[in-house]
């Protein structure tokens, strides 16, 4: 018996070692118990042994399989509830991990004691299950050493060095040299800093071996300084400023650490002024608060290289409140975003309770976008609100879904198939140039305060074609962003998560009727050619 559940739809499966069942799908949203049958069914398993480049089996070596993503929601949603199978080989290096449903899977290894991140550095291997006799193979740690240095041959006041995806090590030392360990292979160095732009290098490293990448030059890049004042224009001390490239809060915090994307904050001196510094050519959200005095709001300040100077004043805020639900069934302990339109790449969000509700009780005036995310393919039907300084506003939101699909073909003009594309399908006629451009600021304008929910849908099609289902009827636009290399090789997906929303993109638009539909988007052969 499994207690404390929320009232929504839920999904139960049970592991074992002998096997595990199928993913049974069970609703709760009006009844106060359910009952599921799970049989052990489902016996795939993948065997194998963890050895050094020299062949020696690593005891206690950590081990992981997920399946080999083809970009589609309907695996990940239904996969969630296992989670990534995660083992330890035995004192001979040898494991197995049962109850894998049919398919293929990646399966990556590292040393024992290592991160988990480090496990995310490696490629790993792609089987189907049933494999046996699997040889995985572990690098012996290294190092790499070298320098971080400006453009002008000093070195930055502190920095830090990441592995692929690994902790960030900080470094302050007075010529700029860092030393860290690494795994043999070929991975990306993290350089980031608060007075420079973040940067990305490739390395390839030998088994057990050193590399002197020498010196690593990182651009100061450009400041956002200003002042805070609030409604009179009088200057505030000691108010709290954010900037980044993405902000998320919970609508208390300006911004969560873990939610946001090369984000930064400062405090304002006794005059109000603030400065910040380091920040790449790309569109920067900043935003100011300070309790008793209000919030600011969020601005959106454009790519270029030039430094900015703004004003930030600070006002009363408003509030929003309302119920999230699907097809009329309550999305109980859903993520719900409040986005707002002046800040493209800045939103809030909180959890809703059993019943769908949801309120965000500290937002500036001014238009936003407010979205519950929803399964795991984080489908999003958003509306648009219009807040007032002092007031609530009510906002409910239920999405609808229905009987049409579309599936979408990536190919180039060259008649070639795209390997790996993002592709984003939206129930509104757009013509964007890049995935920037979908943002709710250039979607929020045109839409009614009172319109139903839009429909917006990302995926990635990676060998296979992109698909959604369950959408209802109308008209839609659907839009792709040819990748230039394999989202699978985690030192690829690094580079290409820094520059997704400005790869160039291609949309067409698309009726959806009461079936499936076959689409194909045509991009240029160039786009997918890496740099």
């Amino acid at each position: 018996v499994i207690r404390g559940l929320p009232r929504r739809r839920a999904q139960v499966v049970a592991t074992h070692a002998s096997g595990a069942s199928d993913v049974v799908d069970v609703d709760l949203t009006d009844a106060s118990r359910a009952t599921a049958n799970l049989t052990l069914s489902i016996d795939g398993a993948i065997d194998g042994i963890v050895v050094t480049r020299s062949g020696e089996p690593v005891p206690e070596a950590q081990v992981m399989a997920e399946p080999d993503w083809n970009g589609n929601a309907g695996e990940r949603e239904r996969w969630g509830v296992r989670g990534d199978q995660y083992r330890i080989a035995d004192a001979g290096g040898r494991f197995h991990i049962g109850g894998l449903p049919a398919g293929r899977y990646r399966v990556r290894a590292a040393r024992p004691g290592a991160s988990e991140s480090m496990l995310w550095t490696q490629v790993g291997q792609v089987v189907p299950a049933g494999t046996t006799g699997l040889r995985l193979t572990v690098s012996s740690p290294g190092t790499v050493e070298g320098h971080v240095l400006y453009d002008d041959g000093s070195p930055p006041p502190a920095f830090t060095v990441a592995v692929g995806y690994g902790t960030p090590m900080p470094f302050a030392t007075t010529d700029g040299h860092f030393v860290v360990d690494v795994p043999g292979g070929a991975f990306n160095l993290a350089v980031s800093g608060p007075t420079f732009i973040r940067k990305l290098v490739a390395i390839e490293v030998e088994d057990g071996g050193s590399k002197d990448v020498g010196t690593i030059t990182v651009k100061r890049g450009r400041s956002i300084s200003g002042r805070v004042l609030d409604a009179s224009g009088v200057p505030v001390a000691a108010a709290t400023v954010a900037a980044g490239l993405l902000l998320t809060g919970d609508g208390q915090k300006l911004y969560l650490d873990g939610e946001s994307v090369g984000a930064q904050e400062t405090k304002t001196d006794d005059q109000g002024h603030f400065l910040m510094s380091g920040f790449p050519p790309a569109s920067i959200t900043v935003t100011a608060a300070k309790d008793g005095v209000g919030r600011s709001q969020s601005l959106s300040i454009p790519s270029g290289p030039s430094s900015a100077e703004v004003d930030l004043v600070l006002a009363a805020t408003g509030s929003v409140s309302g119920t999230a639900r699907l097809d009329g069934a309550p999305l109980a302990e859903t993520i719900v975003i409040a986005s707002p339109a002046n800040g493209s790449s800045s939103n809030f969000f909180v959890t809703t309770g059993p019943d769908g509700s949801f309120a965000l009780d500290t937002l500036t005036p001014g238009l936003y976008a407010i979205t519950p995310i929803i399964g795991g393919s984080g489908d999003k039907h958003f509306r648009r609100v219009d807040l007032v300084a002092g007031q609530r506003a009510q906002v409910d939101i239920d999405a609808t879904t229905g009987p049409g699909a579309v599936e979408i073909t990536v190919k180039t003009d060259a008649g070639d198939p795209v390997a790996a594309a993002q592709v984003a399908v939206i129930g509104l006629s757009v013509d964007a140039p890049n995935m920037a451009a979908l943002r709710y600021g250039a979607l929020l304008p045109s839409l009614p305060p009172d319109g139903p929910p839009v429909p917006f849908y990302t995926r990635k099609a990676i060998g296979v074609p992109a698909r959604v289902d369950r959408m209802r009827p109308g008209a839609y636009t659907a839009c792709a962003v040819p990748l230039p290399g394999d989202p699978r090789d985690p030192s690829v997906a690094q580079q290409l998560q820094e520059r997704l929303n400005s790869l160039p993109m291609t949309c067409t638009p698309v009726t959806i009727g009461g079936g499936e539909k076959k689409l194909t988007i045509t991009v240029p052969a160039a786009w997918t050619q890496p740099d």
